[in-house]
């Protein structure tokens, strides 16, 4: 197991974004996010990073684990970006000429 959530919510503002989160994101999985605007993704990563904590529930990681995640602003140039994930993060990231 690298993440997992064990019926997790969370408000914000008074405002209930969603509760009941459970799952877990074992190694060699990979995982989409879907959904309409203001239906909690974003909030759902920021628990998960650990920038927000759950109203109640668990959020769990394994020990050792390094989270990355680029912010969906459009303030900066995407190779700006990649290449602060890639500073920050390390690993292997293509750059944008073999991305698309």
């Amino acid at each position: 197991m690298l993440i997992s959530l064990d019926n997790a919510a969370f408000s914000f503002g008074g405002n209930l974004i969603f509760s009941g989160v459970t799952f877990a994101v074992n190694e060699g999985e990979r995982v989409g996010l879907i959904g309409a605007n203001g239906e909690g993704k974003t909030t759902l990563i920021r628990l998960i990073t650990g920038e927000y904590a759950p109203d109640s529930g668990t959020v769990s990681k394994k020990n050792g684990i390094k989270i990355g995640c680029l912010e969906q602003s459009g303030g900066l140039h995407r190779l700006c970006c990649i290449k602060k994930f890639k500073q920050l993060f390390g690993g292997k990231v293509l750059e944008p000429e073999h991305m698309f």
